[in-house]
């Protein structure tokens, strides 16, 4: 967030209202399309699609490697910037 901050020179109540309104409009766009009602169904139907693009019996997906720092809070044993990978 500071990145956008600094890089458009807008306040971080600013970044952080544009923030939130892209991702509620994202949410509403595209929630209906992306996620589904989990049923006993839904979750065959998509092993067997995931089974068929990758080969990977028993599995409903992936997780993509994205690096997110995650900063341990103050007062806490450890005081370092952790690297997580995670994806979506």
């Amino acid at each position: 967030m500071a990145d956008i901050m600094f890089n458009f020179r807008i306040g971080k109540s600013t970044v952080s209202k544009i923030i939130l309104e892209c991702c509620n409009c994202l949410w509403n766009v595209l929630n209906k399309d992306v996620l589904f009602t989990p049923t006993e169904e839904g979750w065959k139907k998509l092993s067997k699609e995931f089974y068929d693009k990758w080969q990977m019996p028993n599995c409903v997906g992936a997780l993509n490697g994205k690096h997110v720092v995650h900063q341990i809070e103050p007062g806490k044993k450890m005081y370092r910037k952790l690297l997580w990978n995670i994806g979506i």
